[in-house]
C-alpha cells in the first residue's frame, strides 16, 4: 500500500496539534476498490469499474478484518482476513485492462480513496473471475518522515 491520501494526513496532523476534532466512527465498514490506473496523492485518477456494472462492487471490511498495526518504521497494518470480490459477470471489469491498484474507501460507492497502493500482481478481471486477496496481501503503511 502506498499510504494515505493528503487530506487524511493533514486531518491527522491538525487533530494531533489540536486544530480540529476528528469525527471518526471506528466501527464502520471500510470498502476496498480496484483500479487500472495509479491514483494521485490526493486520491484522484482512481479508475474503477462502475459500481453494479458486470457485478462489480467494492468489498466491505470490518475492523476485525484488519490486524493491529506493527510498531516500526514504517508502521504496517494488513488485512487479517481474505478480501473477496463478486464474480465478474456479463463481461470483464475495466474493459479487460489489468487491475493494478487497490483503494480503501469510506463508502460502498462514490468518493475518493482515503488510502491506496499497488497490487503485488497486475492482472485483468475477466468474465467469471473472482478477485481475491489472501490475508496479509493488503498492507497499509505509515512512514515516520
Amino acid at each position: 500500500m502506498s499510504g494515505f491520501v493528503r487530506s487524511l494526513r493533514s486531518a491527522l496532523l491538525n487533530h494531533f496539534f489540536g486544530k480540529v476534532e476528528l469525527t471518526w466512527n471506528a466501527s464502520r465498514p471500510l470498502y476496498i476498490g480496484l483500479s487500472s490506473t495509479p491514483p494521485t496523492s490526493s486520491g484522484g485518477n482512481f479508475t474503477e469499474e462502475t459500481i453494479g456494472n458486470n457485478n462489480y462492487a467494492r468489498a466491505a471490511t470490518t475492523p476485525s478484518d484488519w490486524d493491529v498495526a506493527v510498531d516500526g518504521d514504517p508502521c504496517i497494518l494488513d488485512n487479517a482476513n481474505p478480501v473477496t470480490f463478486n464474480v465478474a459477470t456479463g463481461g470483464p471489469w475495466l474493459g479487460g485492462n489489468d487491475v493494478t491498484h487497490v483503494g480503501i474507501f469510506e463508502s460502498a460507492s462514490g468518493g475518493t480513496p482515503i488510502a491506496w497502493g499497488v497490487l503485488p500482481v497486475a492482472k485483468p478481471i475477466l468474465e467469471n473471475d473472482i478477485a481475491n486477496y489472501a490475508a496479509g496481501d493488503i498492507d497499509v503503511t505509515m512512514n515516520g518522515s
